[in-house]
């Protein structure tokens, strides 16, 4: 296949396949599909729901197009999946969604075309699952032979490192990894990327390799994170300041900065499971991969625990209480609200039956019960105020404004060390 002869498709354009279609039509015939027709209507009159780009963005990227329909995959010949790797009730690999964009891509695949997977993937996903999947589902084999081009589709891995809401770090600066069980596939896949990357394009031995990089990214921010919340709840017992003990630690030169606080999203809070989930088929029994996710996960309660007990000091009555969290996103700086802890400490105080106010001017609906997506706050009258998520947007509040809204007798919690010290009541 030559350069000038690549249609790319997209599969999957939400906040990892939209800025790589935005990045490829700048450059290549491409197609952003996506089964979801509001998404697509969206995109197609240059509107990006996450609010990650501008009108002007869509307009430089002269050669891309988004579809929801099939048919409009026919004619392409190289397929990038951009699709979320979730894990289920159980936390055990929840594969549904990859499944279901391989047999859309399936339906429409031909001999030489190539398949490249960008998601996060337990080491042999690709090899193991995918390609027999793939094979039985589009009837047609990949050939014996791999380092011969033969009647046959490729399939290539390059696991995404987008990190929403980071306007420093994007696409054409970030290494890229990129590896396949074939040579030309290899060689193709360099000349694709090659046009938008100006980093370093990194070609590791075999696919393994390149998913075991990708899962232990965020699994390792994950257990740094934890470490930190364990030394929080230490320093807490001894009456120590947390964040002034980090300041001290962080002036020697290869101290790692982490602080305190929840981990969720689509990422850290699920790939250290993907990789125990492999780790437990292979044999080994993970010592230290759980716990530090055990130790994230139970965060909210930690925090819910210490108002709850401050609570009873301080005389309040939580049961239908004015609760107001600051920020309910993931992170900061996104409007992206997949797997927030915020929302775990929401349900704990729902049996006090709480009525509790979310302001998060990066979220613009909620399709939750008894929550109140709010664009005002009022003077006086929040019995418990936490402030979970430090938005640049909230620069502009200041401690008098929280101490303004919050009740002369209320309970004010620093998740992020955002706030001064004197109103506040609570920190990690």
């Amino acid at each position: 296949m030559r350069i000038n002869q690549i249609k790319l498709a997209i599969i999957g354009v939400g906040y990892v396949g939209l800025p790589i279609a935005l990045k490829f039509g700048q450059v290549f015939d491409t197609l952003g599909f996506d089964i979801d027709k509001f998404k697509i209507k969206n995109l197609k009159n240059k509107q990006d729901i996450n609010k990650e780009f501008t009108k002007k963005e869509f307009i430089k990227s002269k050669k891309l197009l988004f579809s929801d329909k099939l048919q409009d995959l026919k004619d392409r010949n190289v397929f990038i999946v951009c699709i979320p790797t979730p894990i289920n009730k159980k936390k055990e690999p929840d594969l549904d969604l990859i499944y279901s964009s391989c047999k859309i891509i399936c339906k429409v695949l031909k001999p030489k075309d190539l398949i490249i997977f960008e998601s996060t993937f337990y080491p042999g996903l690709t090899e193991e699952v995918l390609i027999p999947f793939i094979e039985k589902n589009s009837q047609i084999n990949n050939a014996k032979e791999k380092n011969k081009p033969n009647k046959h589709f490729y399939i290539g891995y390059s696991p995404e490192r987008i990190n929403p809401g980071d306007k420093k770090h994007n696409i054409e600066n970030i290494n890229k990894i990129i590896s396949s069980n074939n040579k030309y596939a290899l060689s193709l896949m360099k000349k694709i990327y090659s046009k938008i990357i100006n980093a370093q394009l990194i070609e590791v031995s075999s696919i393994k390799v390149a998913e075991a990089a990708k899962v232990i990214e965020n699994t390792q921010r994950d257990i740094n994170i934890a470490l930190i919340n364990e030394f929080s709840q230490i320093f807490k017992q001894l009456k120590i300041d947390t964040e002034e003990v980090l300041k001290a630690a962080e002036s020697k030169w290869n101290f790692l900065k982490f602080k305190p606080g929840f981990v969720g999203g689509h990422c850290i809070g699920v790939d250290p499971y993907y990789l125990s989930h492999k780790s437990l088929q292979s044999g080994y029994k993970p010592k230290i991969l759980l716990t530090g996710r055990k130790i994230n996960d139970q965060m909210p309660l930690r925090v819910f625990n210490e108002i709850i007990a401050l609570s009873k000091i301080k005389k309040i009555n939580l049961y239908k209480s004015n609760l107001l969290i600051i920020g309910a996103t993931f992170k900061e700086n996104v409007s992206d609200t997949r797997n927030s802890k915020v929302f775990d400490l929401i349900k704990l105080f729902k049996k006090y039956h709480a009525n509790i106010y979310i302001y998060d001017p990066h979220i613009k609906y909620l399709n939750l019960k008894n929550l109140k997506l709010i664009n005002n706050l009022k003077s006086n009258y929040y019995d418990v105020i936490v402030y979970a998520v430090d938005h640049k947007i909230f620069k502009k509040i200041k401690s008098s404004k929280i101490k303004e809204i919050s009740k002369d007798n209320s309970i004010i919690y620093d998740l992020k060390y955002a706030l001064d010290k004197k109103i506040v009541d609570l920190r990690l």
